[in-house]
């Protein structure tokens, strides 16, 4: 796979990176804690992405044994839709929002549900039908990488466009990685807290150094961009506080929130899918209540089940998932 810069490294070195870093944070955190543990103490479970086929498991399953050292028969790989379901299976109902009849609906043999995981660059959609032993058939799955949060995102970082200027943007992405990374985590967090009833203005933190950068290149102070921008009277920054009219920001979700709605009602067209009546939405961006409202509206009234902490959902699901294995 390529970098940010064009340079390429092998796949399996740079998933077994990533896992023996969280595999060594984690036992050195409980090593801190004073619990003396090690990797055979463990039962270790990775999620995937539904829609990859055995050789990206075997891959992963690779990465983990070779570059992470953890012992294959104390490893299990499962699916991510799989794990947000026993998840929302196994949760106490008061801690899913949606109604009793559609939580309990859930174990009944011959129920079919979506799973909607809506993550921040793919979106995957999985439709499982409840048998008749407790076990789930999988209808359908596919995972979608132009309908994740990054496009709300991405839209915002249009906006900035707008008013400083491509080459300002560009150098500030190109030359400035940690300040761009704390940007990305601050519209993550704005994402989760407007709501459809926000009013007044937005406030975001955004790095000092897009202003800096700004005054350097064009030698003019960032309120005249703002003035002769299409944004003039509906945004003010000072520093590294970037205040939005409300409805300005909530405007940004609306693309990507259509074509997920629309993107879910071509899947129920379907013949197989046909009779989808329950949705469970999960991952990082299931936690926007501006795309849980846009959902709610569109779908069957009282059938949206969201369980608490949805950008948990994978994780809670895949540890349950382990202590059943």
């Amino acid at each position: 796979m390529d970098d940010v810069k064009g340079r390429k490294l092998k796949v399996i070195d740079v998933y077994g990176a990533v896992i023996k870093y969280l595999k060594d944070h984690l036992l050195n955190l409980l090593k801190i804690k004073g619990m003396q543990v090690s990797n055979e103490d463990f039962h270790w479970v990775l999620t995937v992405p539904v829609v990859w086929d055995a050789s990206a498991k075997m891959l992963m399953r690779k990465a983990a044994q070779k570059k992470a050292d953890i012992n294959g028969r104390l490893l299990s790989i499962v699916p991510e839709s799989e794990a947000a379901s026993l998840y929302c299976q196994l949760l106490p109902t008061d801690r899913i929002n949606g109604s009793e009849d559609a939580k309990s609906a859930l174990s009944y043999p011959g129920t079919k549900y979506m799973v909607i995981d809506l993550g921040g660059d793919t979106a995957d959609f999985t439709v499982f039908e409840r048998q008749a032993d407790g076990a789930l058939k999988v209808l359908h799955k596919e995972s979608n990488d132009t309908l994740g949060g990054v496009n709300v995102n991405y839209l915002f970082y249009q906006l900035l466009i707008r008013i400083i200027g491509g080459p300002v943007y560009q150098h500030f992405v190109d030359e400035k990685k940690s300040d761009h990374l704390h940007l990305q985590r601050e519209l993550e967090t704005k994402k989760q807290t407007v709501t459809p009833n926000s009013t007044g203005k937005v406030t975001i933190n955004v790095p000092v150094v897009i202003v800096k950068t700004y005054k350097d290149e064009m030698k003019e102070d960032i309120k005249e961009a703002i003035d002769g921008s299409p944004y003039t009277g509906k945004i003010t920054w000072v520093g590294d506080k970037m205040r939005i009219e409300a409805q300005i920001f909530k405007n940004l979700f609306k693309p990507c929130t259509d074509k997920i709605v629309a993107h879910i009602k071509d899947l129920l067209k379907q013949p197989d899918i046909k009779g989808t009546n329950l949705f469970l939405m999960v991952g990082g961006f299931s936690e926007s209540v501006m795309l849980q409202d846009a959902i709610m509206k569109e779908l069957p009234m009282g059938k949206v089940i969201i369980p608490v902490e949805t950008g948990l959902a994978v994780l809670k699901g895949a540890v349950m998932y382990g202590l059943r294995h």
